[in-house]
């Protein structure tokens, strides 16, 4: 469980990395002409494609983290209610004897 929160934590942290990027991106290509030359923008203008890519693959990651979150915590929840099962059943034969 706590390995699992640890990677949720480490995709939320890159899914704001990629959205700031994301975000500089348009500002640089748009200011080129300080700063940048035109190889410069056809460059930013890939790198800003393949950050597009990459937050799409972290939205299925962060879909399958939540994923086995949920099915763990599903799981627990199922060995809590046998054992409440369980302990049900032996404080009744306990109050009957």
């Amino acid at each position: 469980m706590q390995r699992l929160g640890r990677r949720n934590a480490l995709v939320s942290n890159l899914r704001e990395s990629a959205v700031t990027v994301a975000t500089i991106i348009p500002f640089v290509i748009n200011n080129e002409r300080h700063w940048a030359g035109p190889e410069t923008v056809a460059q930013l203008k890939l790198i800003g494609k393949d950050v597009a890519s990459l937050r799409d693959y972290n939205g299925q990651l962060a879909a399958e983290i939540s994923f086995l979150l949920d099915s763990t915590m599903g799981l627990i929840t199922i060995d809590e209610n046998q054992s409440m099962k369980f302990l049900g059943v032996a404080a009744q034969i306990v109050a009957f004897v």
